[in-house]
């Protein structure tokens, strides 16, 4: 099984410290698995590359991400992996619109978060973003029981593609 992974970003976090242990698991079971990171990484780029996983960055730095994330649309294509994992909104979103483009037998998208808010108002566009792009996704899974019933309740996810 190949199984690629897409993060926002690797940095000291909670989140990225659960992708490296869910990616070593993975390889350790032998899996094929590799690593993109959406904006250029600062962490855990040697112990994901120590196992064995493959780390990309789309370089990513600005907000509208104009054409770089059709990289990962070729990547894709061009690695054809069996299920593709997305880790924290911004790659949720993006991997879900890659989906428009290029074919992804499955795809996971886990929230990081009980509210994924950013800078200066940007909640409500995120919200709507996931309530948009949720019949792109083939499950969402929520790091938290709060979370779950938040994502619920303010239908940025479907009840039946929700999994704490």
């Amino acid at each position: 099984m190949k199984c690629l992974h897409v993060i926002t970003g690797l940095t000291y976090g909670g989140g990225e410290a659960q992708l490296v242990r869910i990616t070593t698991q993975l390889k350790l079971r032998g899996w094929d698995v590799r690593v993109v990171s959406i904006t250029p990484p600062k962490a855990y780029i040697d112990e994901l590359e120590s196992a064995g996983i493959p780390v990309t960055t789309l370089n990513i730095t600005q907000k509208i991400p104009s054409t770089k994330f059709l990289k990962l649309a070729q990547l894709i294509r061009s690695w054809q992996p069996d299920v593709v994992h997305s880790h924290m909104v911004h790659a949720n979103i993006l991997t879900r619109l890659t989906r428009l483009v290029t074919e992804i037998p499955v795809l996971i998208c886990t929230a990081q978060n009980i509210i994924e808010k950013g800078q200066r108002g940007s909640l409500k566009l995120r919200e709507l973003s996931y309530r948009i792009t949720d019949p792109l996704c083939d499950i969402t899974t929520q790091v938290s029981k709060a979370g779950l019933k938040r994502y619920i309740d303010i239908k940025a996810v479907s009840p039946h593609k929700i999994r704490y």
